[in-house]
């Protein structure tokens, strides 16, 4: 189908000058010869645009060897913040033109691209033209890419129109607008978009949305026969960049729903994530089972991997600085946030991120978290960090994320496990020289025992824990405690995402089950077990981890803390978390799970380490079941009956556990993890006798 149907007019080929002005903005001479072809394909036009401006973004030696080498473009500097958005407001100022057109320093305007741009402004309600946008690979498109992520790369993808239509948004390397548009709405909103190489994006996206909303009547018009070919580098077709793009991409939208308001911010996502989405892995796994493709499996897993990545940067971003900066910047305030809330937290987390949104409140002052029942001022709250200072920089790191945090009453513990008199100060000096950081000791080996160390000394009426090897968001604290007191639990959990991705061995600790525990706020009881669940309460890792956990300090003094003959540092190696979460419930209290409680793990990073790890998985996850037979043999018979549920999740390669290995994963991994399980019981009796010969 053509323009021609669309509008019934006749569509003349024109000749002489569009009333078209094109902006291309570049920011690194490594492009050097993409910026060349890109003004060079401006000209290769049935008709040739009234001006090429070439914006050079914070980058004075680029401008000058362009303004020195360019014909037919004029180059300018960014005079605004550096950054795509301002690069882009710099452009469209810098220009005369009734159209205003964009196209990446990466990519190549198709013969026809400015006819059919100017064709499409022929209907006078249309006030912004895109159109498709086709990825010029290195060579082949990796097998295992989904063409519905074609936006990954800064392309078109399954999904969108094709035929000429009405959009939302068009991509941004293909796309126009009307200058009065523009004038009216006031360009891109800086903040927001790619700044160098940092992956995000969607500015195009939030303009649209004020375009929208200033022009109720209008339309933005996506025709597939207006083509540009974007470049899509070798980095780029990597898995560490898909996910990482697709992180960045859920920060994105966090931003742009916080601007818009999440219903308008994310229409086009839900149609696309409900539909398109679920159609493509369905049809990848048929495929694969017919084997008609043996990339389809790979395909479908992809997407799967994609989407949880998106999602998980979602709702980091809803209740990250950079939102909350973006949102300033715009010169709308939190109450963007409080009055539509993003999906990804409802129902009930819009008080969250309504308190996130906050100035930090002062100690001295009864500034309160508003709950359910009623207001409670924040609580004083101790973060407890076990350590045996194996990793000293990223303990460093992680106590520097611990003094960012939003939180107006704090303390923070740090306790070192190491053992006997004689340790090295010297890796905990810059550690203690933090504000409000205090250095404890537990000698006795095990992190449970350090854990419950710092729940001794802590005066927090909430106390929070958390690992040497990660990074916290500034959020973090106030999402648990704010569900703590909202919920009226003792135990809550939180979002455990990769802080990178960039070894083959920390993306197959994700796909042996990472940490995540998903995006949607949940609720454990031991009086209402979760529908699909055979092994509730006894699953690994079910209800979060011991890297991101708070609980209220007196239930967990009731509790007894953690149990000392589990976990890293003793014989068990791990699953003194899991051991008190079941407590926890076993006690008939309730566990509250929050992903707006968001902390980056480091995850090992090479083969021999993932190894180590997922064989003391196995022995912790045992020697965990041991451990609670052995402090209430009631255990014993439900944990019977659960066997043959627990033999499937492990052994099948179609259950939950196995089905997100992507080929090429470990089968080694799998042995290793059954070993572990073997050893677990011996090795928690060897625990128990260590245990005792160490008091």
């Amino acid at each position: 189908m053509s323009a021609v149907a669309v509008w019934e007019e006749p569509r003349p080929r024109p000749t002489g000058h569009a009333s078209v002005a094109v902006v291309i903005c570049a920011y690194t001479e490594e492009r050097w010869d993409d910026i060349v072809d890109a003004v060079a394909s401006c000209h290769d036009q049935s008709v040739v645009p009234c001006e090429v401006v070439v914006v050079v973004d914070h980058a004075p030696a680029l401008a000058r060897r362009l303004a020195g080498a360019l014909t037919g473009a004029r180059v300018v500097e960014n005079d605004e913040a550096q950054g795509l958005s301002g690069a882009r407001n710099t452009g469209i100022r810098a220009t005369t033109a009734d159209i205003v057109a964009f196209l990446d320093d990466d990519a190549r305007a198709r013969p026809g691209w400015l006819e059919g741009i100017e064709a499409g402004y022929r209907a006078t309600d249309v006030v912004a033209v895109g159109g498709l946008a086709e990825p010029r690979w290195p060579a082949v498109a990796p097998a295992w890419f989904p063409p519905e992520f074609g936006w990954v790369v800064g392309c078109s993808y399954v999904g969108q129109p094709e035929v000429p239509a009405a959009v939302r948004n068009p991509i941004g390397c293909n796309m126009s607008f009307r200058r009065r548009v523009l004038d009216e709405v006031g360009g891109f909103t800086s903040g927001i978009g790619r700044v160098g190489k940092r992956p995000v994006g969607c500015e195009e996206t939030e303009l649209c949305l004020r375009v929208h909303r200033a022009f109720p009547e209008s339309r933005i018009l996506y025709d597939p026969s207006v083509v540009v070919e974007h470049r899509v580098t070798l980095e780029r077709t990597t898995p560490r960049y898909f996910l990482r793009r697709c992180w960045a991409e859920g920060i994105s939208k966090a931003i742009v729903a916080s601007l818009a308001g999440a219903n308008a911010g994310l229409s086009s996502e839900r149609t696309y994530v409900t539909r398109v989405l679920p159609q493509a892995v369905l049809a990848d796994v048929g495929a694969a089972l017919t084997g008609r493709d043996r990339a389809a499996a790979a395909r479908a897993g992809t997407i799967v991997a994609g989407l949880t990545m998106t999602v998980a940067g979602y709702v980091a971003g809803s209740l990250s600085a950079e939102r909350r900066r973006a949102v300033r910047s715009a010169g709308r305030g939190p109450s963007v946030v409080a009055a539509d809330a993003p999906p990804a937290l409802a129902p009930g987390r819009e008080r969250l991120v309504r308190v996130a949104d906050q100035p930090s409140p002062d100690p001295t002052s009864t500034a309160a978290l508003p709950g359910p029942g009623g207001a409670t001022a924040w609580p004083r709250a101790t973060v407890v960090v076990p350590t045996n200072v194996a990793r000293p920089l990223q303990l460093a790191r992680c106590v520097a994320s611990l003094a960012r945090l939003d939180y107006p009453d704090l303390e923070i513990l740090v306790v070192d496990n190491r053992p006997g008199p004689d340790r090295d100060p010297e890796p905990l000096r810059l550690v203690a020289e933090q504000p409000g950081v205090t250095v404890a000791h537990q000698g006795r080996p095990g992190a449970s025992a350090a854990r419950n160390q710092g729940l001794a000394l802590a005066s927090g009426a909430v106390v929070a824990f958390t690992d040497d090897d990660t990074v916290v968001d500034p959020g973090w604290l106030k999402a648990l405690v704010g569900r703590l007191v909202g919920d009226g639990v003792d135990c809550v959990t939180g979002l455990v995402v990769p802080l990178e991705l960039e070894t083959q061995a920390q993306v197959w600790f994700e796909q042996y089950g990472g940490f995540g525990k998903g995006t949607r706020p949940l609720l454990h009881d031991l009086t209402a077990p979760p529908a699909g669940a055979p092994l509730f309460p006894y699953a690994a890792g079910m209800f979060g981890s011991g890297n991101n956990v708070a609980f209220t300090t007196s239930a967990l003094r009731e509790l007894g803390g953690f149990d000392e003959h589990l976990g890293p540092g003793t014989p068990t190696r791990a699953g003194e978390d899991l051991a008190l979460f079941v407590a926890t419930l076993w006690s008939g209290r309730r566990i509250a799970y929050e992903p707006a409680a968001v902390v980056h793990h480091a995850h090992r990073r090479t083969y021999d380490e993932l190894r180590t790890q997922v064989h003391d998985y196995g022995v912790g996850l045992t020697a965990m079941l041991t451990a609670l037979v052995a402090e209430d043999p009631r255990h014993l018979v439900n944990i019977a009956r659960r066997l043959p549920a627990g033999a499937r999740l492990v052994l099948s390669p179609r259950s939950a556990k196995n089905a997100g290995r992507r080929p090429g994963y470990p089968s080694e991994l799998a042995r290793l993890e059954l070993l572990g399980m073997a050893k677990g019981p011996a090795a928690y009796w060897r625990a128990r006798r260590a245990w005792r010969g160490a008091r």
